[in-house]
């Protein structure tokens, strides 16, 4: 998505200049982009990538060069946990300096190392766990009134964003107290006489927002509070100071200092059953003397009674105050035990109003602490999401068996493997030398004897290394070409497309730039003879550029006839017991291998029955004379 001159005003107008918005752009600066934007974290890295342009111009100078960068891209990024790592991962670009691109492989290896030393699947899960901070607007509560005695400071209040958290009321115009769970009374001489009401919070004339509103701090932590908890396991697993782990005790505190009247009306329920209970037991066990039953028919409770309801009432209340913190007990001393509904309302509200205005308090200070320790959470957040970018390359680099190349002269790997293969049981590494004396190689061999698969791996490797990355080798020595041009496998091209493809070969050939062209059967392109005399041409035209190129071809024979050109080959050495090629997939060096035609339909003729087996003995005979 191209910038629009609007979007390109707008970054301009964040970053200053021209100059530093590119910089900023070869940084990689995801989060300045979203902020000078206003937009999301996949549209800041469109915006970057948009800046930085296309590949065409670059080193990756092919379609089929950029395609493997993508590739390569795409599985590193499969080793991130969260969006912003995976986001960075893609801008990963061919750096442009020999120091840059050393300090980046020394920082993956280093990367690596330490994710050697972690345990991983632990890590891998608290990274899942990571995401972008939540920034919630601000919620009102219809429970919180803020009553404000100067009417020139409850203007400023009602036109504040603090007019979003609850009802601001004049104190010449106190209508709808009754209502409120909390009164936040901001005076600054105490003209209200409000000592009646129990669920009042004084609050000093110009106090500082947090002090009258404790949610405009506390609401950023309540809604990260599992991501906070995920960033401290984190930073305790590194081994690194954790703010947030400083957190998370604070808000668990908060939210156990909750009491909900509801579960007190429950308590009470639940004693008064147990008083009954328990004064039935003891009704079974009284025996009243004549005296004293005609003092019960006189309306009078004779003593032993008396004695009971005492005993059970005192156990009720020790009871009831062990399950809720409060002496008050709200029952109507009868049989059976009653509760006085009055009495509870009473009891519930004055719970609710000191139970709010306790907890208001204590908001407050957890407000005025962990404003405090906000920039320090905030960097810790951060520093946890770039982590995942970081052990998205440790791991990458560990998985692979990634190596450090060598600058050098030419190309050179022991153990080369293509990022499709290198995972795979069984897989033959390569070890391949080209480019240092000879600068142009033709490449021979068995039919799926690997040479495209050998031909993908050298593009991946160079582009790799000038990506600042490690390669997959176990060890490499990599010239850094300024451009790399890599041309797959082609079917014959009619007249208008071999125009075309001309065009696309020839500026891959010509000009100053050091290249690396890889290329796949380019005598494909037209007739055989025309074809291998083009490619001949084409390999002078590179050689006397001071480019390196090397071409996968069953046409050496012919092409070295129009040119002195080095040859090596992938040998196929025979079938196995289960009719599978035998292939060294090693290049021997100046060496014109065979494709193996002989061995395919050898294998045919042995694994086929009926009349097509007879066929394919018949063209195996024919192949022999």
């Amino acid at each position: 998505m191209a910038l629009t001159g609007k979007q390109r005003a707008r970054l301009l107008g964040h970053f200053g200049t021209e100059a530093a918005m590119e910089a900023a752009a070869r940084e990689g600066d995801i989060q300045a982009f979203r902020e000078a934007s206003g937009g999301s974290e996949r549209r800041a890295v469109e915006m970057i990538a948009e800046l930085l342009g296309g590949f065409s111009g670059g080193f990756l100078a092919s379609e089929r060069a950029v395609r493997v960068h993508e590739s390569i891209l795409e599985l590193l990024q499969g080793f991130a946990r969260t969006a912003t790592a995976r986001n960075r991962l893609r801008l990963l670009r061919p750096l442009e300096s020999r120091e840059r691109i050393l300090a980046s492989i020394d920082n993956c290896l280093a990367a690596r190392d330490r994710a050697m030393r972690l345990p991983r699947s632990e890590v891998e899960g608290l990274l899942r766990g990571l995401s972008r901070p939540r920034r919630p607007p601000p919620a009102f509560d219809p429970a919180v009134v803020m009553l404000v005695e100067s009417d020139e400071e409850h203007g400023g209040l009602s036109s504040s964003e603090l007019s979003r958290r609850c009802r601001i009321l004049p104190a010449s115009d106190p209508e709808g107290l009754e209502e409120a769970e909390v009164i936040v009374y901001v005076t600054g001489e105490g003209r209200l006489d409000l000592s009646r009401l129990e669920n009042v919070v004084t609050v000093p004339s110009g106090a500082r927002d947090f002090e009258m509103a404790p949610g405009v701090v506390l609401d950023f932590f309540t809604a990260n509070r599992d991501l906070l908890a995920t960033a401290a396991r984190l930073s305790e697993v590194l081994g690194r100071p954790s703010a947030c782990a400083g957190v998370v005790p604070v808000l668990d505190a908060l939210r156990a200092r909750k009491v909900e009247p509801a579960a007190y009306e429950r308590a009470v329920l639940a004693v008064r059953d147990e008083m009954n209970a328990e004064l039935r037991k003891h009704a079974s066990e009284l025996h009243l003397s004549g005296d004293e039953v005609l003092e019960v028919l006189g309306q009078g409770v004779p003593r032993k009674v008396r004695e009971i309801y005492s005993r059970v009432l005192a156990a009720g209340r020790a009871r009831l105050r062990s399950l809720t913190g409060t002496d008050a007990a709200p029952f109507e001393m009868r049989y059976p035990v009653e509760v006085d509904a009055g009495e509870l309302e009473r009891v519930q509200r004055r719970m609710a109003a000191e139970a709010g205005t306790a907890l208001f308090e204590e908001r407050v200070r957890a407000a005025r602490r962990l404003r405090e320790l906000r920039p320090s959470v905030e960097r810790e957040l951060t520093e946890a999401l770039d982590f995942d970018y970081e052990f998205a390359l440790g791991t990458f680099c560990l998985d692979f068996g990634l190596v450090a190349p060598r600058p050098g002269a030419g190309f050179s790997f022991e153990g080369l493997a293509n990022l499709s293969l290198a995972r795979s049981g069984g897989l033959q590494r390569v070890d391949y030398s080209f480019g240092e004396a000879e600068r142009a190689v033709l490449l021979t061999g068995a039919n799926s004897g690997g040479k495209s698969t050998l031909l993908e791996a050298l593009a991946q490797a160079v582009t790799m290394a000038r990506c600042g990355l490690p390669v997959c080798a176990r060890a490499a020595t990599v010239e850094l070409p300024e451009e790399l041009y890599f041309f797959a496998q082609r079917r014959a091209l009619d007249a208008g497309a071999f125009e075309g493809f001309l065009r696309t070969l020839v500026p891959a050939v010509t000009g100053g730039a050091r290249k690396l062209i890889l290329a796949d059967e380019l005598e494909a392109m037209t007739e055989l003879e025309a074809g291998s005399r083009i490619v001949a041409a084409m390999i002078d035209l590179a050689r006397s550029s001071g480019s390196t190129m090397m071409v996968v071809t069953h046409m050496a024979r012919e092409i070295s006839k129009h040119t002195s050109v080095r040859i090596d080959g992938i040998e196929a050495r025979g079938l196995d017991e289960s009719y599978n090629l035998v292939v060294d997939r090693t290049p021997r060096r100046d060496f014109l291998a065979r494709s193996t035609p002989e061995l395919i339909l050898r294998r045919l003729a042995e694994t086929s029955s009926g009349p097509e087996q007879k066929v394919y003995r018949g063209l195996l005979e024919k192949m022999k004379q």
